[in-house]
């Protein structure tokens, strides 16, 4: 990054670890000046042997400096030299940057290569595999046509202009052209400090006209930037520096950290700026995005415990005002990079990123909202819109057809720079999911069977038929997240779950049993075969080895929901026989219970009842001399299929 464009800034190294003689270099980088500690850096390095290997902290300091103020190329040679010193012991944040100035420089296999290398020395196989995928995601669009196009606008002055939003039929940004000089100390660029504009947009171009201060009553004197709104106008957020009474509030690091504030609007007129819940002076919270339905409040932040550098969080919106606890968006977003810029539309979130893989410096990248609040690994939007260098904040308008990002690619007018795009609309994405439907006990084709598949919202996507050899397919639309039902009558039913992907086909199988696999024939009656189920003398409750048996009767019962039961529980002969066909029908009951409390509908059982000693399944009856384990045998429980 040349600049603070992402609002949130803060230190990757640490310091005092350096000679001595680096202390005035380290000054400069506590302060975050990094065009000096770059200054000082080649000033001193003239005195310095090529060979001379230099403590870890200074290529630290000064990879970041050069990272910062856009030498891509000078900072790749910082933090090679860093990588020579810690192998796959270097910091992750300095490796993305390293890894990140490569792809910049234009040395993307190089970059990969140690990608691959660290994540297989980590043993990390879902991260390369994740890694191949979006690698290969970026190499199939080269051969394809884009689907935006970019040009930039032509009020972008020489300065910082980034950070778009729709505010009804205008558009707002931030932009530090007309702004109060910022301090040396307080400002990484030494540009003014960033001020919230409105505009009207020109529909064929994108162009923005007859721009002002948005609202200068709610602006404070340091950076106003990233505006949003609730659907309805009603409440408007965006991030600033964080202060009191006009003055920064410096962390224990003395850096002024970011916070979001909720300005209420009554009939278009804006209230007084209120922190959120959340706020804290030792870390940043900024660029909020509103989600299209008002539900929830996306952020970044760089608090502790995230998965990075800076995530992407959420928390929930309710109409009183009131929020929801922080809701990371987990690692399936977050990585230990930069996570930052979210917005969302409907059930897409697009969000800016240097920790997946991209083509350098910050991508764009799209991933699908479940209906559960999951989502699906994300996909780089590709070029035009991406490029070496830093791409983010991206917005489009409600029918997906045009809208705007903000870059610090080679070719701008000046620092940041808006980017207008009109999108053609995307062909619908669908890939064949196919697999085969097999007998569990010989693994034969089963013809003939129906699978459903619907979608985490429960609506039916498609429903087909086995052909002879077991096989089915369907065309499902990619990036979904699918649950898939196996049923043919006599048989049991098969679920399971996955996500479809850009992959061209996603193979799922159903194993289905036949219920007969799981009965034993008892004269005219079937019964689920299982283990004999032995009750405490005296006793009716249900014991340890009871329930791993009923468990069996459970798993049938699942497999197969259309069977119904009638539960028979018997005693042995000693004991009073009014007594024992209490007793008997109390573990009927007790059994009943058990079933039920582990998800079997009362519906299915038809009957649970005792027979006392009426059944015996030996010569034990009254006044017979028998073992305890003949007796055993005649408290039982039997789980015969109702025809």
């Amino acid at each position: 990054m040349k600049k603070t464009i992402l609002i949130l800034v803060f230190c990757l190294g640490t310091v005092g670890m350096a000679q001595d003689n680096w202390k005035w270099l380290f000054e400069e980088y506590k302060q975050l000046n990094y065009p000096e500690v770059v200054h000082l850096y080649e000033k001193q390095a003239k005195k310095i042997k090529d060979d001379k290997v230099l403590p870890a902290d200074v290529y630290e300091a000064v990879g970041e400096s050069y990272l910062k103020t856009g030498n891509y190329r000078q900072a790749s040679v910082m933090y090679g030299k860093l990588h020579q010193l810690q192998k796959h012991n270097m910091n992750e944040a300095h490796f993305i940057n390293y890894t990140q100035a490569l792809r910049t420089s234009g040395f993307y296999k190089d970059a990969n290569d140690l990608v691959e290398e660290r994540l297989k020395a980590q043993k990390n196989t879902s991260a390369l595999k994740l890694f191949n995928l979006h690698k290969k995601q970026i190499d199939s669009m080269a051969q394809v046509q884009p689907l935006y196009k970019v040009s930039n606008i032509s009020s972008n002055s020489s300065n910082s202009d980034f950070g778009t939003a729709f505010y009804g039929n205008k558009v707002l940004y931030a932009s530090s052209k007309d702004a109060p000089k910022a301090s040396k100390k307080t400002e990484v660029n030494l540009q003014p400090y960033l001020t919230i504009y409105e505009a009207e947009r020109n529909a064929s171009n994108g162009n923005l006209s007859n721009e002002k201060k948005f609202h200068p009553e709610v602006q404070n004197k340091y950076h106003n930037a990233t505006p949003t709104f609730s659907p309805d106008y009603k409440t408007m957020y965006f991030s600033t520096n964080l202060q009191h009474k006009n003055k920064l509030v410096l962390d224990t690091n003395k850096v002024n950290n970011i916070q979001i504030l909720r300005v209420p609007i009554v009939d278009g007129k804006l209230g007084e700026p209120t922190d959120m819940f959340f706020s804290n002076p030792d870390y940043s919270f900024g660029h909020p995005a509103m989600s299209s339905d008002g539900n929830y409040l996306y952020f970044t932040s760089d608090m502790p415990n995230g998965a990075g550098q800076t995530d992407i969080y959420r928390v929930r919106v309710f109409g009183d005002a009131s929020y929801g606890p922080i809701e990371s968006l987990g690692t399936t977003i977050n990585t230990a990079g930069r996570e930052m810029f979210p917005f969302v539309q409907d059930d897409k979130l697009y969000f800016a990123s240097d920790g997946h893989y991209g083509y350098g410096g910050l991508d764009i990248f799209e991933a699908t909202i479940y209906h559960d609040g999951t989502l699906s690994n994300p996909v780089n939007l590709g070029k035009p819109v991406n490029s070496a260098w830093d791409d983010f904040a991206y917005i489009a308008d409600a029918n997906d057809d045009f809208g705007y990002f903000s870059s610090n690619r080679s070719g701008g007018k000046g620092d940041d720079d808006i980017y207008f795009f009109l999108k053609e609309k995307r062909v619908s994405c669908t890939h064949a999911v196919s697999g085969f439907v097999f007998y569990e006990k010989d693994k034969s084709p089963i013809a003939g069977a129906k699978v459903i598949l619907t979608n985490d919202k429960g609506e039916k996507l498609a429903e087909v038929l086995t052909n002879a050899d077991g096989k089915y397919e369907s065309d499902i639309s990619c990036n979904s997240k699918v649950s898939g039902v196996a049923t043919k009558a006599g048989y049991s039913t098969a679920k399971n779950q996955f996500i479809t992907t850009n992959e061209p086909v996603v193979a799922n199988n159903y194993l289905l049993a036949k219920l007969d696999d799981f009965l034993v024939t008892d004269g005219d009656f079937k019964k689920i075969d299982i283990n004999t189920i032995y009750f405490d003398y005296n006793k009716f409750a249900i014991t340890p080895q009871a329930k791993l048996e009923l468990n069996k009767v459970v798993g049938v019962m699942q497999q197969f929901p259309d069977v119904k039961i009638r539960i028979e529980s018997h005693t042995d002969s000693r004991g009073n026989d009014a007594y024992n066909l209490k007793l008997s029908d109390n573990r009927a009951k007790a059994t009943q219970n058990y079933l039920i409390e582990q998800g079997i509908a009362d519906s299915r059982i038809v009957s649970a009842k005792g027979y006392g000693e009426s059944q015996l399944k030996n010569k034990c009856s009254n006044q017979v001399t028998c073992s305890e384990a003949d007796h055993a045998v005649n408290r039982r429980s039997d789980f015969i299929i109702e025809k």
